[in-house]
């Protein structure tokens, strides 16, 4: 259950990591060419949320 000191940080995979970061999820459909394909600094990878090629346009 989210309290209210939650806080949704948003961040780019090329900042370094921090002990506050907490979980982290990575939004996109395609791993970009920078991050490792074993492991990554992500938790979860929901390819299923990352904005659609139209919306990118």
């Amino acid at each position: 259950m989210a309290s209210v000191n939650d806080v949704i940080k948003l961040k780019s995979l090329k900042e370094p990591l921090e002990k506050s970061d907490g979980l982290i999820i990575l939004i996109a459909k395609f791993r970009q060419r920078y991050l490792c394909k074993e492991g990554g600094n992500w938790h979860i990878w929901r390819k299923e949320l990352a904005p659609s090629r139209s919306l990118w346009k």
